[in-house]
């Protein structure tokens, strides 16, 4: 497996994880498995489930396909729904992820444990629409096994959601707070004792988690911090600045000792991109607003905001600072999107 391939299958929060054998329903059926199919699968989905209906005559049904694609090995989560939300899919969307996330034996299984095997093995995009298919057709999956549990749906999308979230705040030096957790799954009517032993056991099994616009196989920084170079003043010169990521807002110090705020823009609504060198340019940091408006504020010496006429906002490093920064700002404005999906 190369290095990037491998990278695709291992977050910051594990591998993707093999299902204990007891999960595994005992009516799988039998494949026929191609030569290299993980690998080139994870370069050109769509055509390796061509290749594989066509030596298993029934792979062209979304029941079938779905155990298929779960339990093989390799698979990346990024290639998986890159095939699934691609123009060219051959199943509806729905039935199929219906059948991948039934693909392990939900009955009487813990909801983060469920969540553990099943949102591991599919990369999350930063569009709220195919987020909602995923977490629909996961909660309708878990419910249809889990009739007794007298759980709707919507409770069962919102505890899913706030696993997710608790997992990708699970970091060496902190952990998703049990109030912000209960905040977040507030709008599920799984009881609250319930609840808590949900957040225990998700911190201690947290859900290795992929994305489609990014990938972290270390810890996110959350409180990034360090100093790069923004153009300012009359003359438009390159000058030093700290920079430190505080909740959902990027702030930016006139120097390390982070004691004279300066500016600062809201991080959730923006696209971070790293700009190769021209011959006119350096490496740079470019952030700018999804929806094309302005970004930014001026934050004056009593501490108030005035709004920038700005629409993006330029920094200079080395490349790998300047992708980790990107990396970063990038995980923290789809997690707002995401968490906005909870309303």
């Amino acid at each position: 497996m190369s290095e990037s391939s491998e990278a695709e299958i291992q977050s910051w929060n594990g591998g993707v994880p093999e299902v204990e054998e007891e999960l595994i329903p005992i009516d799988i059926p039998k494949f026929k498995h191609l030569k290299g199919f993980a690998s080139n699968f994870n370069k050109n989905p769509l055509e390796m489930v061509k290749k594989s209906i066509e030596v298993n005559n029934n792979l062209d049904d979304a029941s079938a396909l779905g155990p298929f694609l779960f339990y093989n090995e390799g698979v990346s989560p990024i290639a998986m729904t890159k095939l699934v939300f691609g123009p060219d899919f051959p199943f509806d969307v729905r039935t199929f992820l219906f059948y991948f996330f039934s693909s392990i034996s939900h009955e009487y299984t813990i909801l983060s444990k469920s969540t553990y095997y099943c949102l591991s093995r599919i990369a999350f995009p930063d569009n709220p629409q195919q987020i909602q298919i995923i977490f629909d057709c996961f909660a309708s999956a878990y419910c249809t096994c889990n009739p007794e549990y007298n759980y709707d749906l919507a409770s069962v999308i919102a505890m899913a959601k706030t696993l997710l979230i608790a997992s990708g705040y699970n970091i060496p030096n902190g952990k998703l707070p049990l109030p912000r957790f209960l905040d977040l799954c507030k709008y599920s009517n799984i009881p609250d004792n319930h609840k808590m032993k949900l957040y225990d056991e998700i911190n201690k099994k947290p859900i290795p988690i992929f994305f489609t616009f990014t990938h972290f196989s270390s810890p996110p920084e959350y409180e990034k911090k360090g100093m790069l170079k923004k153009i300012g003043g009359l003359f438009k010169t390159k000058k030093d600045r700290c920079f430190a990521i505080d909740g959902f807002v990027l702030k930016y110090y006139n120097n390390n000792t982070m004691r004279d705020l300066i500016g600062e823009l809201d991080i959730p609504g923006t696209i971070s991109s790293f700009i190769p060198a021209t011959k006119k340019e350096p490496d740079y940091l470019l952030i700018r607003r999804k929806d094309g408006g302005s970004l930014g504020y001026k934050i004056s010496k009593e501490g108030v905001r005035k709004k920038s006429n700005h629409d993006d906002y330029i920094a200079y490093a080395e490349k790998e600072d300047i992708l980790s920064w990107a990396n970063t700002l990038n995980l923290i404005s789809f997690w707002q999107l995401f968490i906005d999906t909870l309303q």
